[in-house]
């Protein structure tokens, strides 16, 4: 009897040691597949930090006519297209889609904690760019920065925005140690920016 106890026992043993091999690989696995997805997301988005000048903002509009058309301002939760450029630049973000691909737009179901139900615009699967433009602290009279970006999954869609940007970096100074982009307009020798960040005539090409 003795003997056939500790045969259990030992059975018993193994199958918890089995199983806690098989959660810890199960874990490993759940979060290898987590760096996986982030570094593929990494790899689809595309953006560009900056800082600029009200002028440089009419020359985005331009450029951003040239390569992709008349634009929309997409609303999340889901709602009326609006014109891009704004007569006024009251919001600090724009989802911006050409007017050529409204139909394109994609919208998922989210459900808050209140219980209500929304139609958010699908990032990655729309083709978007959100535009965060660039200004001036009126207060403290610092620059703030601005940016461009993408994770839309669309490779036409794609191909736009890295013209775009790659139009964009040729009239900008790339600022190496900020990974940013400034406008050739301003004097770094009289100007603060966001973020405590410091760019003198040295960092400059």
């Amino acid at each position: 009897m003795k003997a056939r106890s500790d045969m259990w026992r030992v059975k018993i043993f193994g199958l918890l040691y089995l199983f806690k091999v098989f959660e810890k690989n199960t874990w490993q696995s759940l979060t290898t597949m987590s760096w996986v997805l982030k570094v593929k997301y990494a790899l689809m988005s595309k953006q560009i930090n900056f800082y600029a000048t009200e002028a440089d903002k009419k020359f985005l509009e331009e450029l951003l006519k040239e390569v992709f058309g008349e634009m929309l301002d997409v609303p999340s939760p889901q709602g009326p297209l609006a014109p891009f450029p704004p007569v006024l630049y009251n919001s600090s973000s724009f989802n911006l889609v050409e007017m050529s691909r409204k139909e394109d737009l994609v919208y998922y179901t989210h459900a808050y904690y209140t219980g209500d139900i929304i139609s958010a615009l699908d990032i990655v699967n729309s083709p978007i760019l959100e535009y965060s433009p660039a200004g001036l602290n009126a207060t403290e009279g610092y620059y703030l920065q601005g940016r461009f970006y993408t994770r839309a999954k669309d490779k036409e869609f794609i191909k736009k925005v890295s013209v775009f940007m790659a139009r964009m970096k040729r009239r900008f100074f790339h600022v190496k140690k900020y990974n940013l982009y400034l406008s050739p307009d301003i004097d770094v020798r009289a100007s603060r920016f966001s973020c405590d960040r410091t760019i003198t005539k040295d960092d400059l090409p």
